[in-house]
């Protein structure tokens, strides 16, 4: 039986690209072009994993000094699959970000693991590769991971 992936892609080139390069290791990708389409989709057929997608950031020409700093594109998507309690396997996202603000950002909404999108798509087909196929080894690299965010993250909140 192949391992089902839910990608949420506005972009229908992109999420082609996405299923291409993953049909040829034996899993099933289902599309959905947003959140409601997701959701809609866990309702029938819970995926193994979530790959969230999210448009890339858009430039602002000049950044006001005291504009705050936006959160990263995605963000609300992982919060909201998170807190709907209809899916409790990996989430992965595609992201533009490098900044490791956004990143903790990312895993503390309760995202499992984060992809750089310029990375390219084998490369994601390898990072859900080993979710697949280690799932122990990812569950444990995932709990120790996860302790060193949380650490950074009480170190942080602490003045």
């Amino acid at each position: 039986m192949p391992k089902a992936i839910l990608l949420i892609e506005q972009d229908l080139d992109r999420a082609a690209q996405f299923q291409a390069v993953i049909a040829n290791r034996n899993r099933l990708v289902t599309v959905a072009p947003s959140i409601d389409a997701a959701l809609l989709t866990l309702t029938t057929a819970a995926p193994d994993v979530i790959v969230i997608s999210p448009p890339p950031k858009e430039t602002t020409a000049a950044p006001s000094a005291k504009a705050a700093p936006q959160p990263p594109q995605g963000i609300a998507t992982v919060k909201h699959l998170r807190s709907v309690e209809r899916f409790s396997g990996p989430i992965l996202v595609l992201t533009d970000s490098t900044s490791r603000e956004d990143q903790l950002t990312f895993y503390k909404a309760g995202a499992d693991d984060l992809c750089p999108r310029w990375s390219g798509l084998k490369y994601m087909a390898e990072r859900l590769s080993f979710w697949f196929e280690n799932t122990t080894n990812s569950l444990a690299a995932f709990e120790r991971r996860k302790d060193a965010i949380d650490e950074l993250l009480d170190k942080k909140a602490k003045p």
